[in-house]
């Protein structure tokens, strides 16, 4: 069971980086200012543009911890003609955690490789792996190239594993996505990644009769030519540990 891992770290993905909310996010920092445009958003090329450059973000926490979350990835890079990767670096320093997470660890760091082959675009990537254990989409993540406010979907469902090698599973991850809301000439793309507990999965959708063990939500704000940066994350688990950072 897969409960610590930051799908920050998610394949091709999430790299969850990106400029923070500047001071001039008017449409984020007051909803009512919000309207639905009526542009379509080819996020499949905005998620493969953001992944080729180097990214940063530190964001405050706040919830059940306050502090600093710190999200950076290098671009991404060939290594040996086979396989294009990420390096990601995630740290969240806890300054102060309320009962019972008050012996919640106070800094937590980690790197991940992720893995893409040449032969298909960056987004298309089937695999990652971070520290000893690997993850493996089922088939390759699948963001929409033409998507406007109130569209959502499925992205693609990983399989965790507990080892570098593929055998023993640790749980599920599924990615969807929802388009939301922002101004006239962006939309904020709401990525949703749920944890399931269970090891026997081998169907589309039999993961989903499995309890939820975490749920982190990233948000970005997507703009024209196909650019975006992060506005903000949250993460719930099912202990009750919430966390929100901005």
């Amino acid at each position: 069971m897969k409960l610590e891992v930051p799908t920050i770290l998610l394949a091709l993905t999430l790299t969850l980086s990106g400029c923070g909310a500047s001071d001039d996010d008017w449409a984020n920092k007051d909803p009512s200012a919000k309207v639905a445009s009526t542009q379509i958003f080819d996020i499949a090329q905005t998620w493969t543009n953001f992944n080729l450059d180097p990214q940063t973000a530190s964001m405050t926490i706040s919830g059940s911890c306050t502090g600093t979350l710190i999200l950076t990835n290098t671009s991404a890079m060939t290594v040996s003609g086979a396989y294009r990767y990420n390096q990601n670096i995630v740290n969240r320093r806890y300054n102060t955690c309320v009962a019972p997470f008050v012996t919640t660890v106070s800094t937590y760091s980690t790197v991940a490789y992720f893995d893409y082959s040449t032969a298909v675009p960056l987004l298309k990537n089937v695999r990652y792996t971070y520290g000893t254990t690997t993850n493996v989409w089922r088939s390759p993540a699948d963001f929409p190239s033409a998507a406007k406010v109130g569209d959502s979907g499925l992205i693609g469902v990983i399989d965790n594993y507990t080892t570098a090698s593929p055998v023993t599973k640790a749980g599920i991850e599924e990615w969807t996505y929802a388009i939301e809301m922002d101004t006239a000439s962006s939309v904020v793309l709401n990525l949703i990644v749920k944890a399931y507990n269970t090891t026997t999965s081998t169907t589309a959708t039999d993961y989903l009769s499995a309890p939820v063990v975490q749920t982190e939500q990233y948000r970005y704000r997507v703009g024209p030519n196909n650019t975006m940066k992060m506005l903000s994350y949250d993460i719930e688990k099912s202990t009750g540990f919430k966390l929100h950072a901005q």
